[in-house]
């Protein structure tokens, strides 16, 4: 529990999980991608560490980590379970030569309109605006990162545009997220290693 923890500061960062199916399928795909481009100027995310960011904080104190998280189990408090589908492949930016390859991540058809995410992240960056090493994003794009892409020639980002065409309209599957996490994420030298401090509900009926 977060009242538990020492007095260090740690980074932080708030997500959704991805359920075990979703993440098989982006695996598959993955491995396909990996494949095809190989490894040399591409960091490709370990499928342990597949996740839908709502907000990377950065570094807090264990003061303002409490104080967030008593915030943010506020907020959350008045959100309602989310019905979510993960499709389609993506790069951040979507001209020049990318640096982030992505799943992208959106609401499945519902009663609210299909806009529960977008509420959601508007929440939990009212939530949490003060807390961290900058503010909330002002657009947020649903997205699960599939590989960021390090001193990337070329060819290499010829064939990542290809791969992303190839996979635009791929179906990874769909869920329904009843929490938000708060995360800790430490960084070694087998890459970053993140553990569950909280899991808070989208408890709104």
């Amino acid at each position: 529990m977060v009242d538990e923890i020492a007095s260090e500061s740690w980074r932080i960062f708030i997500a959704i999980e991805v359920p075990d199916n979703v993440r098989a399928a982006i695996i598959g795909v993955q491995e396909n991608c990996i494949k095809r481009v190989g490894g040399k100027s591409m960091k490709w995310t370990r499928p342990d560490q597949f996740h839908l960011t709502i907000r990377f904080l950065g570094s807090l104190e264990r003061t303002a980590l409490i104080e967030m998280t008593i915030k943010l189990r506020q907020a959350c408090a008045g959100l309602k379970p989310l019905d979510l589908r993960c499709a389609d492949l993506g790069i951040f930016p979507e001209r020049g030569r990318p640096r982030v390859v992505w799943v992208g991540v959106r609401d499945d058809d519902g009663d609210d309109g299909g806009n529960g995410l977008e509420r959601t992240f508007r929440a939990v960056a009212t939530a949490t605006s003060g807390f961290g090493q900058s503010e909330p994003e002002k657009n947020f794009t649903g997205h699960i990162t599939l590989a960021r892409c390090k001193e990337i020639d070329r060819v290499t980002a010829t064939q990542v545009k290809e791969l992303v065409r190839n996979f635009s309209k791929r179906d990874f599957g769909s869920w329904q997220a009843r929490e938000v996490q708060v995360l800790r994420s430490e960084l070694s030298p087998q890459g970053a290693l993140h553990s569950v401090l909280e899991r808070i509900p989208l408890a709104a009926c």
